[in-house]
């Protein structure tokens, strides 16, 4: 066999595999974004910190994949998911909101574990990780004042409220 020959034969094959794993490597689950990233919150008295944001997992395979969704590490018990079980099907994305809820100043880490397995594959696995940021408010003594307030208002208007039916009635 010829050099010439030979050099075809092995950029042919080259080019093959190249269109086969590009094909193969196309198909895939996707996370979007693929870090939830970094929030920072206030934490206001009397109420929690709470975000509510979104992502999209899409599903670029050939077949029905299913989709399992779990907080996990620091997470685990302030994320809830709109929906943590479902099935994709062929070319089909969906919008996933979330919601952190958190009710003490700190930083937090962790994120959202994605399982997700099409047809007889072995599962995929991939963690959407997350930062939170949580600051007490600088509001807080003006909270309490306003609260304050409020009740001093109030209790003004009782007052004046009761003499004027007490002088009615004399």
């Amino acid at each position: 066999m010829s050099n010439r020959k030979i050099i075809f034969s092995l950029a042919f094959c080259i080019f093959a595999l190249s269109v086969f794993f590009a094909n193969f490597a196309s198909a895939n689950l996707i996370v979007d974004p693929a870090k939830l990233g970094i929030l920072r919150l206030e934490l206001y008295p009397m109420s929690p910190a709470v975000a509510v944001r979104e992502f999209k997992i899409g599903n670029t395979y050939n077949t029905s994949m299913q989709v399992m969704l779990e907080p996990v590490e620091g997470m685990k018990n302030l994320i809830s998911l709109s929906e943590a079980n479902f099935t994709l099907q062929p070319n089909e994305n969906k919008t996933i909101e979330y919601t952190v809820t958190i009710n003490e100043p700190g930083y937090y880490t962790g994120g959202i574990m994605i399982n997700a397995k099409a047809g007889n594959s072995s599962s995929v696995g991939y963690n959407a990780q997350l930062s939170v940021f949580v600051n007490k408010s600088n509001l807080e003594p003006y909270f309490y004042v306003a609260i304050a307030a409020v009740v001093i208002a109030v209790a003004i208007i009782f007052v004046l409220y009761f003499r004027k039916i007490t002088r009615r009635k004399k």
